[in-house]
């Protein structure tokens, strides 16, 4: 028990004494459904926000590995076929998307590229009057991130996978633009 005590302490320290950057951004872009996510739902609007926390060493120089906190919505788009099914059934047409995750982003030295990979929780309300499923799931991406001291711009491309409730698998592709602010 005192060998965990210490650890922990000794993390936080390390923590508390370490120099950090920090990204604080908004993204939005479009989701694109993948597999049977493609039979009721189509291309929608996606917005989100995200928090990128990366060590700085005692000479200034910004880690290559970062810590991304990210979460997004999207109200889906109703493949047409299907929004005429649910008319006729006198069912809404309307679905949503909510999705919260954690994740590694490893930056090139060269290049302005980065690679994504992380875990995220899902809530998907589908069209209809289902109501809403819950589940968790994975993420890797690739992106293009370029900036100054005071802004970064960026792109992102987010390949997601997730098993639902009600063994419902959710695959979908995210095509993203991103602004931050470091601080």
């Amino acid at each position: 028990m005192k060998l965990k005590t210490a650890a922990i302490a000794a993390f936080l320290v390390m923590l508390a004494s370490a120099a950090w950057a920090t990204n604080l951004g908004l993204t939005a872009g479009i989701l694109l459904p993948l597999g049977d996510f493609s039979d009721h739902a189509d291309t929608s609007p996606y917005v989100g926000a995200h928090w990128e926390i990366q060590d700085v060493n005692a000479r200034g120089q910004v880690a290559l590995m970062s810590f991304v906190f990210q979460g997004g919505f999207a109200f889906l788009q109703t493949d047409g076929s299907f929004e005429k099914a649910l008319d006729a059934l006198g069912e809404s047409g309307d679905g949503r998307y909510f999705d919260l995750g954690v994740g590694v982003r490893v930056h090139s030295a060269a290049l302005p590229l980065f690679v994504t990979a992380g875990a995220h929780y899902v809530n998907l309300n589908p069209a209809g009057n289902a109501g809403a499923i819950n589940g968790v799931g994975a993420t890797v991406g690739l992106g293009l991130q370029k900036g100054t001291p005071q802004l970064k711009l960026g792109v992102e491309a987010r390949v997601n996978v997730a098993a639902l409730e009600d063994d419902v698998n959710l695959q979908h592709f995210l095509l993203l633009a991103t602004i931050g602010l470091p601080f």
